[in-house]
């Protein structure tokens, strides 16, 4: 088997069967499969997924009994996929004309590449921002309080969010979002999978670090496009149990990667960004109210 796809689905079924049938109009020309995990849907996912996959005998599917995270549920699927290369897929994406079959092929050149990503682009054809530098500790404690929107026209902000990054030419990288991200196996079987402390966010990010720490390479290509709608099933969840599940994700990632002192002032912080992000909730729908009751359009 050459390639394995897994796919994390809650509640999106109608881009979850768009991103399927994507997949089935450009099918590669090698072996593959594509695994599809069900985080406990309460949509119509289920019947649909039940329905597709009964005769497609390479495309698979595991339902879980309740929601498992982004990690945990890619994990499951790792430990059914039997491809060579393995493809972690939003399933709000759509593969475009022969991604799968140009993704393979630089893999197979690059020997040192331990994982791969393309350019994905929104429904308005604009590159997204899917490649960033590994986030340094004051980019981390800065996120806390929402520093990269108040900044967002600083150079350091727009370095670290990939706003710097060329996206028009093919280059090593270093942090890989994980809409669309392609591991080799043996990698995986070398440093293990995603860590399953991480529920959303951050899972990628230590992924790719641990794979350069390793000695192998991350790598982009334009060559390789992908549309993406784009945080699809985060939109179901309240900005606050956002705001606490990154910081939860984030204070993981520094507690492995960073010094204990650094993990101690992150671990102050961390009630008084939530208390900041639950006021900025309530000026928000405030300020939405007002604007509605005055009919004044206001842009938060």
């Amino acid at each position: 088997m050459k390639l394995s796809v897994i796919i994390v689905n809650w509640n999106v079924r109608p881009l979850l069967e768009r991103c399927l049938r994507s997949i089935l109009k450009n099918t590669p020309s090698f072996s593959y499969e594509v695994i599809v995990v069900d985080n406990n849907s309460e949509d119509d996912s289920k019947e649909f997924l039940t329905r597709f996959v009964e005769k497609r005998k390479n495309f698979k599917v595991i339902f879980n009994r309740e929601n498992l995270g982004f990690a945990k549920a890619n994990n499951l699927g790792l430990k059914k996929a039997k491809g060579e290369y393995i493809l972690f897929l939003n399933p709000d994406t759509e593969i475009l004309s022969g991604a799968l079959e140009k993704a393979v092929k630089i893999m197979d050149k690059n020997k040192k590449v331990g994982a791969f990503t393309g350019q994905l682009v929104g429904i308005d054809n604009k590159p997204q921002t899917n490649i960033r530098p590994f986030p340094s500790f004051f980019f981390i404690f800065s996120l806390f309080f929402s520093f990269q929107k108040i900044f967002s026209f600083c150079p350091y902000y727009k370095y670290y969010l990939g706003k710097k990054f060329d996206y028009s030419k093919s280059s090593f990288c270093q942090q890989i979002a994980g809409a669309f991200l392609m591991v080799r196996r043996k990698i995986l079987d070398e440093i293990g999978p995603f860590d399953e402390n991480f529920h959303i966010w951050f899972e990628d990010v230590d992924l790719c670090y641990r794979i350069k720490k390793r000695g192998w390479k991350n790598y982009y290509s334009p060559e390789v496009k992908v549309l993406h709608y784009g945080g699809e099933s985060f939109k179901q969840l309240m900005p606050f149990c956002k705001r606490k599940l990154f910081a939860q994700s984030a204070l993981y990632y520094v507690k492995k990667h960073f010094s204990k002192k650094e993990y101690f002032i992150l671990r102050i912080a961390y009630p008084f960004s939530l208390f900041f992000s639950f006021l900025l909730d309530i000026l928000v729908l405030f300020w939405q109210k007002v604007g509605f009751k005055t009919g004044v359009k206001r842009r938060i």
